[in-house]
């Protein structure tokens, strides 16, 4: 978890600095524009910086990135970066996954997986997220799991449908956890060749 959350580190890092580089260059008429999500301001999709956070429902690791280090840059740079979230875990058995933290983590990160398929906006689903990790021991507990879902606006009865459906969320996690093993394998070069490039931080390296 440790190399995780200095990988997200890292990526807030460079998606900071390419927000403030691009702030910089831009009229002061249009600066306030990063904290809309409304979508009457964002850059075009081509041209956004991915910036993607892997973690675990249940680890107290990911409470600390998300509320300290994520959420304060995507108030920052949400209409600049291409936000996703994927879910760290073990394949077996033919498609099956075991996850650190043990099912009940399975649960929390499906659940979430489910909130960011019906609401692909990083403010709901984020935010739901986020709401989670603050009591990540109760994952998912029911009680918590609609609290979050109503500060966000989240059909909890659709969310529910969704869950019930083990294949479907088995689907979301396994896809998630591929892109997590991908990531692990790749990101860091990536993230490497992408701060080195003077286009992205004018670093002159």
């Amino acid at each position: 978890m440790i190399a995780v959350l200095l990988y997200v580190l890292s990526s807030v890092a460079a998606v900071s600095a390419y927000a403030g580089q691009r702030l910089a260059s831009s009229p002061p008429e249009h600066r306030g524009s990063v904290a809309r999500y409304d979508g009457a301001n964002e850059m075009n999709p081509d041209e956004r910086v991915p910036f993607e956070v892997h973690i675990m429902s249940k680890c107290p690791d990911a409470q600390y990135c998300l509320s300290e280090l994520v959420v304060p840059a995507m108030d920052q740079v949400r209409d600049l970066v291409d936000f996703k979230i994927s879910y760290i875990g073990t394949p077996y058995n033919e498609g099956a996954i075991a996850c650190k933290h043990g099912p009940t983590e399975c649960e929390g990160n499906i659940l979430e997986l489910i909130v960011a398929h019906l609401y692909p906006a990083p403010i709901t689903h984020l935010g739901f997220t986020n709401c989670m990790s603050q009591q990540y021991p109760l994952i998912p507990d029911q009680g918590l799991v609609e609290a979050c879902a109503r500060a966000y606006n989240v059909d909890i009865e659709k969310l529910y449908q969704l869950f019930a459906d083990k294949d479907f969320g088995l689907k979301l996690l396994r896809e998630s956890v591929i892109i997590n093993e991908v990531a692990s394998g790749q990101g860091y070069k990536k993230l490497y060749d992408s701060i080195k490039r003077q286009d992205l931080l004018h670093t002159g390296w």
